[in-house]
């Protein structure tokens, strides 16, 4: 598979993931969770966070494992939106737990 289909496939993968979490309005407050569909807001930009995130630890920290959780939690989880803060404890869980889950199925 290409470099681009790899990604589109991991992005799709990602989506799919986060559809599974449930979906939660977005609001400057910090919102309750949001269990109506009709008043639901779905936001993409949590996509571009995380592959800002990867692509500038794979071009600037050499692709050093170590280093992949910090650049995780400083450019995606920290910066997220409410649905990725409602995703991380009981999916994503840290940082840490998900640079392992990404350096064990690498694309």
């Amino acid at each position: 598979m290409t470099g681009m289909g790899a990604r589109l496939v991991y992005t799709a993968s990602m989506l799919c993931l986060f559809s599974l979490g449930g979906v939660h309005a977005q609001e400057t407050v910090t919102p309750a969770a949001n269990h109506n569909p009709v008043t639901a807001v779905i936001s993409t930009a949590d996509i571009d966070l995380f592959w800002h995130a990867y692509d500038t630890w794979k071009t600037t920290a050499n692709s050093a494992p170590a280093r992949l959780a910090g650049r995780l939690d400083r450019d995606y989880i920290k910066k997220g939106s409410q649905g990725v803060q409602d995703f991380v404890p009981d999916r994503i869980i840290h940082a840490h737990a998900l640079a392992k889950m990404i350096l064990k199925h690498p694309t």
